[in-house]
């Protein structure tokens, strides 16, 4: 099946600068692209969008814009930010200034910060250093559930111990910021 690309088509490329196709969003085939052949992961589609690191990002980081470069430039993110995508898992790290796809909608992998067990479909919010951990109940007050629904990333689709830096599969919807 071939993928279904829209947006980083090779006619789009008009000068020799790659930073034309920063901002460009595709969509592909939910793939194993650490190796070849590559091999399906799910039946499912995945919103891609091109952008520059600023800073080195490690895989199934999530990732917030740098100001000022809304929709070019990434960055990890930490505890309650205003994720806008996940680094993607086929690659260890990404240098700073080098162009990569950023994973903004579909399954992908993240990382735990290991303050809980995951259980699928638990959402799961932003942590420092670019992990994830499953929502907090609403407090008395409301403040901190108003912070993590502004800090969603996504919904665990693979169940997780409770140890740091384990990378798992979920379902990654950072569309909204």
């Amino acid at each position: 099946m071939l993928n279904t690309v829209t947006g980083l088509a090779p006619n789009k490329i008009t000068t020799l600068d790659p930073d034309t196709l920063l901002g460009q969003e595709c969509e592909l085939q939910d793939l194993d692209y650490s190796a070849y052949p590559n091999t399906p992961l799910s039946n499912t589609n995945v919103k891609y969008m091109r952008v520059r690191a600023s800073g080195t990002i490690l895989a199934n980081q999530h990732l917030i814009w740098v100001s000022g470069y809304e929709g070019l430039r990434v960055q990890t993110g930490g505890l309650a930010a205003l994720p806008v995508g996940v680094a993607p898992p086929w690659t260890a790290s990404i240098a700073t200034g080098s162009h990569f796809l950023m994973i903004r909608q579909g399954m992908g992998k993240v990382i735990t910060d290991g303050a809980g067990a995951l259980a699928v479909g638990d959402v799961l919010v932003t942590a420092a250093s670019g992990k994830v951990k499953i929502q907090e109940p609403t407090t008395a007050t409301g403040t901190l559930a108003t912070v993590q629904i502004n800090s969603r990333v996504g919904r665990c689709r693979a169940a997780l111990a409770a140890t740091a830096d384990l990378a798992g599969r979920a379902y990654i919807d950072c569309t909204e910021n």
